[in-house]
């Protein structure tokens, strides 16, 4: 999430014609991950260096969205927030359906067929992304409204 947000706000920035801000989160974050890999490394092995770089996308996150919310006033962030949190649901939903269902059709397993493995596949990725359609409209999303108006 913290990824997606940083590369569409840095075009955000790059779009108002301020490319500084993004340079100096984008070193403050590199700093933070730094340190943090330093920290976990020895600890957690490869774990550590994971956890660093999600820390550090998080760090440059909340650095991004403070100063964009004083460059864009009068935008409504309680609004974007609730819609996250929803979408955040929503995803959440699709994973435990999707993951459920992929250990009952048994794709965790080591020898099954090919058959198995596409059937398993396509009802968990299937079934998990209809729920998450389908709780987008339950939420009204407002994208979602936007589709059904074409």
């Amino acid at each position: 999430i913290a990824l997606c947000a940083n590369s569409i706000i840095t075009y955000t920035f790059l779009s108002m014609q301020d490319g500084i801000i993004p340079l100096k989160i984008g070193a403050a974050s590199l700093g933070v991950n730094l340190a943090a890999d330093l920290l976990l490394v020895n600890r957690m092995g490869h774990v550590g260096l994971a956890l660093g770089n999600t820390l550090a996308a998080f760090f440059a996150m909340v650095l991004f969205v403070s100063l964009l919310s004083r460059k864009l006033e009068g935008f409504d962030w309680q609004e974007l927030l609730v819609s996250v949190f929803k979408i955040g649901i929503a995803t959440a939903v699709l994973g435990f359906i999707s993951v459920g269902l992929a250990h009952w059709t048994g794709l965790y397993n080591e020898n099954i067929s090919l058959f198995r493995q596409i059937w398993g596949l396509g009802l968990s990725v299937g079934a998990g992304g209809l729920v998450y359609v389908a709780l987008l409209f339950v939420f009204r999303i407002e994208e979602t409204r936007m589709f059904l108006r074409r």
